[in-house]
């Protein structure tokens, strides 16, 4: 059982699935409350996502997208991002209808993760969970 095997991949530093960039508006639901988040990536087993809405790893949670609820469970947290592990592996039709629904199209992602790392920098973003 090497990195060749799918179930020890996250052991290796590899992903068991590529990830498709994007940038769609989102919201976080927990039995506590809801907060807005922002989908920065996404594969068909996780995601990650950039919000102030503090959740700690293992707490369980709904990513609402547009025309799609997602459950999940932290995995990670740390500068105002998740990475959130699906319940149930989405479909290569689910991916394809995200990515339509992306409106800058990756056009500007180099300059909105510059403008996110000045913020951090500068304290204005970035709190830690």
């Amino acid at each position: 059982m090497g990195c060749e095997d799918p179930q020890h991949l996250a052991n290796c530093g590899r992903r068991a699935s590529s990830r498709l960039r994007l940038r769609l508006p989102a919201t976080l639901i927990t039995l506590d409350g809801q907060g807005p988040a922002v989908l920065e990536n996404i594969s068909a087993t996780g995601a990650r996502v950039a919000s102030q809405f503090t959740l700690r790893p293992g707490a369980s949670c709904i990513l609402r997208l547009p025309r799609l609820e997602l459950f999940a469970d932290v995995a990670w947290c740390a500068q105002g991002r998740l990475g959130l592990n699906f319940e149930a592996p989405l479909s290569h039709d689910q991916l394809v209808t995200l990515r339509n629904l992306d409106p800058d199209d990756l056009s500007n992602e180099h300059a909105s993760s510059q403008n996110w790392a000045r913020a951090f920098v500068d304290g204005t973003i970035g709190r830690r969970c």
